[in-house]
Parts: C-alpha cells; structure tokens; sequence
C-alpha cells in the first residue's frame, strides 16, 4: 500500500516511472514492490495481448 501512495504522489499516470521511483524508495523492499507491481503490469500489456491471440487462433482453426 505504500508503494502506491508513493506512486500516486509521484506519477500518477506513468506506471514504469513510478516503477522506477519504488525501486530507488524500497532496495530493501524488492520482493514487496516487484510483487506489487510486476503481476498487475505483465497481464495488462502482455496477457490481455496473449489472450486475444488465442482466442483468435481457436475459431480460426475451428473454422477450418
């Protein structure tokens, strides 16, 4: 919790760069912040992106 009130003090907008902020905050805290941050990044950008694929790849196969 505190890394994102941190985060919104910060950079409310910019994810990476308060990604960036949380690191030169919390050395100490690595395992808390990438824990926090990494998981709801990844599967925003990447995830959603895998998802659609596969979901576009099923129908198209099924199709044939």
């Amino acid at each position: 919790s505190w890394a994102q009130s941190e985060v919104e003090r910060s950079n409310p907008e910019t994810l990476e760069d308060a990604y960036v902020v949380a690191e030169r905050l919390a050395d100490t805290q690595r395992k808390s912040y990438t824990n926090a941050f990494k998981p709801s990044r990844k599967p925003d950008h990447g995830g959603k992106k895998d998802d659609r694929r596969e979901r576009k790849d099923e129908p198209s196969t099924q199709r044939q």
